[in-house]
C-alpha cells in the first residue's frame, strides 16, 4: 500500500522550487540588464527560499536515522552524489559551449566539485552531507543535535564563522532547518493541522514586514536576528502552503513540488540560454516590458525542465544512477509496475529503485 501524500508538504516544496527558479532567473537576467526591480524584491525572500526548501526536505527524510548504511547509500547518497557529479560536469560543458554572460565556473572548477561545492548545484551536495551527518549522529539525543545545529546556524548566519566560500557557508548555515524537518516532523504536522486562515495570514504578514524592515536597516544586525528571520520565513512558507491547498486552482504548485529534483537540475540551462539571447538584443526595451521578463523566464525554464524530464526520465543515468540498487529493509513494501512513475524528488533514489514504495511525505 502506498502511503497517502500530505498535500501541504508538496505545496511547500512547490513554493520553494519556484522561489529558487525566480532567484536564478533574476540573477542571470540581471547580468544582462533585464531584471529591474526583481533583484531587490527577491532579496526579501532570501530568508525563506533555502530554509523552507531544506525544512521540507527534512520532513520527507524522517526515516533516515533508522537506515542501515547500505540502505542510506542505496536510497540516498549514491544518487545524490552521482547526480551532483554528472550534472556539474554536464552544466560546465554546456556553459563552455554556449558562452552565456553568466557567473558559472570555468571548466577547471569541475575538478573541485567535492572540495568546493558548485555555485548553483551545491544543494545536492549539501543534502548528501546532511544525510550522512544525521545518520552518523543517530545515537545522539535528537534535542542535543537540534540545539547544536541551531547554534551553528546562528553563528554562520551572523557571519561569525571563518568560512570564505559562499556555498560552504550556505551549507553550514541551513543545516538546522534540515535537522528541524526531521526531528520536528510530528510537531509540525500537528501545528499545520491546527493552523487557521487568520493565523496563516498573520504569519505571512509578520515575515514580510520583518523582512522589509530588516532590508531597510531598521532592525539591529545582532547575533541571531537573521536566524530568527529564517525561522519566520519557514513559518510563512508553510502558512502559505496551508492556504494554497484550500484554494481551488493552485493544485499545480503541489505538482511542481513532486518534481523538485528535475526542475532543480534542468532549470538553469534554459535560463542560461535566455540570458545569452537577451545579451544580443540591441533594441531598447521599455522598463515596463522588462518587468515581465523574469516571470516569463521562470515559466519557460520550469516548462522546459518538466518537458525534458518527461522525455528523458526513462533514460538510465540522466535522473537515476545507471546501476541497479536493492534495499532489503524489513517491512519494505513493493509497488506494482503501474505505480512506478511517481517519484519523490527529495529521496531521489526512488527513481532508481522502482520496486520500492515511497515513504509518506
Amino acid at each position: 500500500m502506498i502511503p497517502r501524500r500530505i498535500l501541504w508538504i508538496d505545496t511547500a516544496r512547490g513554493i520553494a522550487i519556484i522561489a529558487v527558479v525566480f532567484f536564478h532567473a533574476a540573477l542571470l537576467l540581471g547580468l544582462v540588464g533585464y531584471a529591474p526591480f526583481w533583484n531587490k524584491a527577491l532579496e526579501l525572500l532570501e530568508t525563506l527560499r533555502m530554509p523552507l526548501f531544506l525544512f521540507v526536505s527534512g520532513l520527507v527524510s524522517y526515516k533516515l536515522p533508522t537506515y542501515s548504511f547500505k540502505t542510506l547509500w542505496n536510497k540516498r547518497l549514491s544518487l545524490l552524489l552521482y547526480l551532483y557529479a554528472v550534472w556539474v560536469a554536464g552544466r560546465t560543458l554546456y556553459v563552455q559551449f554556449i558562452h552565456p554572460p553568466a557567473l558559472d565556473p570555468h571548466w577547471q572548477d569541475a575538478f573541485k566539485l567535492f572540495t568546493s561545492p558548485h555555485t548553483s548545484l551545491w544543494f545536492l551536495y549539501a543534502l548528501a552531507l546532511y544525510a550522512i551527518t544525521i545518520w552518523a549522529l543517530r545515537g545522539v539525543n535528537s534535542n542535543i543535535v537540534l540545539i547544536a545545529a541551531a547554534l551553528i546556524s546562528v553563528l554562520a548566519l551572523s557571519g561569525l564563522l571563518p568560512i570564505a566560500n559562499l556555498e560552504w557557508l550556505k551549507t553550514v548555515s541551513y543545516f538546522f532547518f534540515y535537522v528541524a524537518g526531521i526531528n520536528l516532523r510530528a510537531w509540525s504536522l500537528r501545528k499545520v493541522e491546527q493552523l487557521n486562515v487568520v493565523t496563516a495570514v498573520i504569519l505571512i504578514t509578520v515575515y514580510l514586514g520583518v523582512s522589509v524592515f530588516n532590508r531597510a536597516g531598521l532592525i539591529p544586525s545582532v547575533v541571531g536576528v537573521r536566524f530568527i528571520i529564517c525561522i519566520l520565513g519557514v513559518a510563512a512558507g508553510v502558512a502559505l502552503a496551508s492556504l494554497l491547498v484550500r484554494i481551488k486552482g493552485f493544485g499545480w504548485v503541489a505538482l511542481l513540488g513532486r518534481r523538485t529534483m528535475p526542475i532543480y537540475l534542468i532549470h538553469f540551462l534554459p535560463l542560461l540560454a535566455l540570458s545569452l539571447i537577451l545579451s544580443k538584443v540591441t533594441v531598447q526595451v521599455p522598463m515596463g516590458v522588462q518587468l515581465i521578463f523574469v516571470p516569463i523566464a521562470v515559466a519557460i525554464s520550469i516548462l522546459v525542465a518538466l518537458a525534458l524530464y518527461k522525455l528523458l526520465a526513462g533514460v538510465p543515468g540522466v535522473f537515476t544512477v545507471p546501476w541497479k540498487t536493492r534495499v532489503d529493509d524489513p517491512g519494505t513494501a513493493r509497488r506494482a509496475p503501474s505505480q512506478m512513475a511517481q517519484p519523490d524528488p527529495e529521496s531521489p533514489n526512488r527513481l532508481a529503485t522502482p520496486p520500492e514504495a515511497p515513504e509518506p511525505n
